[in-house]
């Protein structure tokens, strides 16, 4: 008996359960049901009063009360913008005279039965949000949307008079809208379909741009009005070649195959520059020949010419007059004995230079005949120099023993003739050995020695022994005095 009453419950609340999970359902289903029924009503008003608008716009004259626009019109394109257009889903554009908020009592006036359930009345003084209708009369749109009686206080409210407006004039509907211009009205300029945009062609190859080929190509057209797109500037190869011996080169664009022009030519001259080598070693024997504008470059020898720079001498030089590279200087030559130099024609009138004939060097002050040809410190240097000719005494240089001798030690008479006196200065180091000397001078024409005379005429050098006695051994005696 207690198992059948435990049993009894159990199914009880089995059925309690059931019959609260089908009433949920029953619920669920219903409230679906009614949201769905409310979206078919809330578009069928929306049908019901775009067909209103629709038919109050084909009977409405402009400029007439007949059948005038009824609502709150919006005569202000910045308002639309801020108030109106975030409040509609999809992309909507001002237009003056057709766009009007209806609440419930415009709705009535056009014909529209029991706005009530689907739209409110616009109260000035009621601050909260209320549902209109924003209505778009040239094309019977409808937007059900929220909006507060206080952004509806700047719309003049429109009950009957004439409608504001004029009839678009559209001049030409076949070849508007294209790809950069829309369709819009000749009168007032409103845009009734955008422009289309331009279709490009994906495998378009680049071509030289039309008016502009020397410079640019494109790679984009238009496959509608042939407009061109996608511009770039050419990028160039060049290719060097050479006519009668001169430089010059032709481009083409490596992208679009265009061959540069010149004029009315496909070529033109390289603009050549010359720059000399950073090794010095180099630079003797070559220069760097290259073009500017395309980059060619070769090494190539110097075009050796000769030009006089002084009565002994010529300057050897590059004869390229982009180059001009003074590479030295040297001696005039005349092995034919004409008078002028076979190098550079120079005349030779006065090609002459001192001979040194006696270069003599000696002790000024030998202790005897052994000691003329040795020297020490404090010891006075004899050098004798006779020459053939008058040497500028401004030009004779003279070292012994690595120091300048001064010109007042330089003593003539007749500038051939020299006798010069050096003094051994014991505060100057000087190396044991033959005393070296160096003699250059210039005779009065200004011709130089050709090289400097460093060896005595009679052979004989001095030798300098700059090296302190060394007492090696010390023998003490007894002194001895003699008796008488």
């Amino acid at each position: 008996m207690r198992d059948s009453k435990g049993i009894s419950m159990i199914s009880l609340i089995v059925t309690v359960i059931c019959m609260i999970l089908l009433a949920s359902i029953a619920i669920g289903t219903g409230s679906k049901y009614i949201r769905e029924s409310r979206s078919n009503d809330r578009a069928a008003f929306v049908s019901v009063m775009s067909n209103a608008v629709a038919r109050r716009h084909a009977d409405t004259v402009l400029n007439s009360t007949a059948y005038p626009y009824l609502g709150y019109y919006i005569n202000d394109s910045v308002i639309f913008e801020k108030i109106f257009v975030p409040k509609v889903s999809e992309p909507i554009k001002y237009e003056n005279g057709i766009w009007y908020v209806l609440d419930t009592s415009t709705a009535r006036e056009l014909g529209v039965k029991e706005p009530e359930k689907y739209i409110e009345t616009i109260d000035i003084s009621y601050p909260e949000i209320v549902k209109v209708a924003l209505v778009d009369y040239a094309t019977g749109k409808v937007y059900l949307i929220d909006a507060k009686a206080s952004e509806m206080s700047g719309l003049d409210s429109i009950i009957s008079g004439p409608v504001v407006g004029h009839d678009h004039r559209y001049v030409d509907e076949i070849n508007y809208p294209n790809c950069t211009e829309p369709l819009k009205c000749a009168d007032c300029g409103f845009i009734l379909k955008e422009s289309l945009g331009h279709k490009y062609d994906a495998d378009k190859l680049p071509e030289p741009a039309s008016g502009d080929e020397e410079n640019a190509h494109y790679n984009r057209q238009c496959i509608v009005c042939g407009m061109q797109g996608g511009y770039e500037p050419h990028d160039f190869e060049y290719l060097h070649l050479v006519k009668n011996g001169n430089w010059h080169h032709r481009a083409y664009c490596i992208i679009c195959g265009y061959e540069k022009k010149y004029g009315i030519a496909t070529e033109e001259r390289c603009t050549e520059v010359i720059k000399l080598p950073e090794s010095d070693s180099e630079r003797t024997n070559n220069h760097i020949r290259s073009c500017r504008v395309c980059g060619h470059s070769v090494n190539e020898g110097h075009n050796i010419g000769y030009r006089r720079i002084s009565e002994s001498m010529h300057e050897v030089y590059c004869t390229n007059e982009l180059c001009g590279y003074r590479i030295r200087r040297e001696y005039h030559v005349d092995n034919d004995n004409n008078s002028k130099c076979d190098l550079c024609n120079s005349d030779i009138v006065s090609y002459s230079y001192p001979q040194l004939g006696i270069v003599e060097m000696s002790n000024a002050n030998p202790l005897s005949e052994e000691q003329k040809y040795v020297a020490k410190y404090g010891d006075n240097i004899s050098l004798k120099i006779i020459a053939d000719k008058a040497i500028k005494k401004e030009t004779l240089d003279i070292t012994i023993a690595g120091q300048k001798v001064p010109q007042e030690a330089l003593v003539t008479t007749d500038n051939k003739t020299w006798n010069i006196i050096f003094y051994l200065n014991p505060n100057v180091a000087i190396p044991n050995g033959n005393i070296a000397f160096r003699i250059t001078c210039e005779s009065m024409s200004g011709v130089e020695l050709p090289a400097p005379v460093t060896s005595p005429s009679d052979g004989k050098r001095v030798v300098f022994d700059g090296t302190a006695p060394l007492v090696q051994y010390i023998q003490k005696v007894d002194r001895i005095d003699e008796k008488e």
